[in-house]
């Protein structure tokens, strides 16, 4: 900002810096009426006065106990800092308490909080924690899960009905991403070194989307389609092989994209969220059970740790997709919501350098992942299905505050797509 002829700058270090004044802002924090970006709320973490680093479960199952750190200088967190839990299986509230814990400034304690009862094994129980200063202002939000397990066999179990091919509800069949939507600071730091059509469809002979080499193998495992894949960038040029890529092409998202029919408006997921999460920027996140109508300003992007995504029209056709402490991204386009199991992902870096968390394609060698997909019909959905998610009609609408602006304009499918499948 520039007031009275004084221009502000950020130092990175003694001699170099960069402005922030005019069009030159780089905090990537607010939107201009101060809606806040992913990046508010991960600052927001990063910089809490007190939080829930760690935690352990007694052999027994009865007592969870909270590694607690404080942050600030002068203040004991006792009467200055709430604790306020909420303890939950599936999404059903059990139990509600609050604490504040005796820990001198700059210190670190252990709380042990007896659970209400024992963690229920089928089910998925969570401690929540919303933590307040004596103002009664929420400086922070955390979820712990207690005793985590894989989803994969109880879904496998619980989804007992017919259902039709869910491949059936795939506009374009399978591609493969190798790329998504750049950020302003990707632009200014790749350039040309990453792909421009980013989703890629296979060749006719299934070993390859465009420059990248797959081995993808579909079955079916009770009424659910299991898809099981490896990708390979290819940057060896020789003859019968795709064109291949440059050594130093950056692939920020590598996996299995999916084309969804355009009906299909709102998702549900059981992961971290609500707010996209990437390698260095993940903090936000917390494990729970989200849901998002398409055009919310925050439904882009990729989560981390997705155990399962509802993926349906108001009504609740559609499909269901699970995975194992997954990468799920989630992207709109004006043919309908792109869905990927991503096998690499890179993170977000600042305008000032690249990534610390790069993919680039002479170093990533061959990524894998597998997911599950059940059809979901809206006269026949599962009781597992009614038991971990809302029905789809009572999603909220979406957080729509712009007409647009610059991160989640829409893309056209046809701008991202490779137009020439490899033969």
């Amino acid at each position: 900002m520039a007031m009275y002829g004084y221009e502000e700058k950020v130092y990175t270090s003694e001699n170099a810096g960069f402005e922030m004044y005019g069009n030159k802002g780089t905090d990537g924090l607010l939107y201009a009426d101060r809606t806040p970006l992913p990046n508010y709320y991960e600052l927001q973490h990063n910089y809490a006065r007190a939080f829930v680093a760690d935690s352990t479960l007694a052999a027994d199952g009865s007592r969870l106990t909270l590694h607690i750190s404080n942050r600030y200088d002068f203040l004991n967190l006792k009467d200055n800092v709430t604790f306020h839990w909420t303890y939950s299986e599936d999404r059903d509230t059990l139990a509600r308490g609050a604490f504040s814990p005796d820990c001198a400034p700059r210190a670190a304690v252990q709380y042990t909080l007896a659970l209400p009862t024992l963690p229920n094994p089928s089910r998925i129980a969570l401690l929540h924690l919303t933590l307040t200063d004596a103002q009664g202002i929420t400086f922070l939000r955390q979820s712990i899960p207690i005793a985590p397990t894989d989803l994969t066999p109880r879904l496998l179990k619980g989804l007992d009905k017919a259902a039709s091919d869910p491949l059936a509800l795939l506009q374009e069949g399978i591609m493969v991403r190798a790329g998504r939507k750049a950020t302003l600071a990707e632009t200014v730091q790749v350039g040309d070194k990453r792909l421009k059509r980013y989703l890629l469809p296979l060749a006719a002979d299934s070993t390859h989307a465009g420059p990248i080499a797959t081995t993808i193998k579909t079955e079916t495992a009770g009424n659910t389609t299991h898809l099981s894949f490896t990708l390979t960038p290819d940057t060896t040029a020789r003859e019968g092989v795709a064109t291949p890529i440059h050594r130093d092409t950056f692939l920020p998202e590598l996996g299995i994209a999916l084309l969804l029919d355009k009906a299909i408006d709102r998702i549900q997921w059981i992961g971290n969220g609500p707010l996209p999460t990437y390698p260095g920027r993940y903090r936000a996140g917390r494990y729970g059970f989200w849901a998002m109508q398409q055009g919310d300003l925050y439904f882009e992007g990729n989560r981390r740790g997705v155990d399962a995504v509802l993926l349906t029209d108001k009504n609740g056709e559609g499909l269901l997709l699970f995975t194992n402490n997954g990468n799920v991204s989630f992207e709109q386009t004006d043919r309908g919501i792109v869905v990927t199991c991503n096998a690499a992902v890179a993170g977000q870096g600042p305008k000032f350098r690249r990534t610390a968390f790069p993919v680039v394609a002479g170093d990533t060698g061959t990524v894998s992942g597998d997911f599950y997909l059940y059809r979901v019909e809206k006269q026949s959905i599962p009781q597992m299905v009614h038991d971990l998610f809302d029905h789809p009609s009572t999603i909220a609408p979406p957080f729509r505050p712009f007409v647009t602006q610059y991160d989640t304009y829409l893309m056209r499918f046809d701008d991202i797509r490779e137009r020439i499948s490899m033969q």
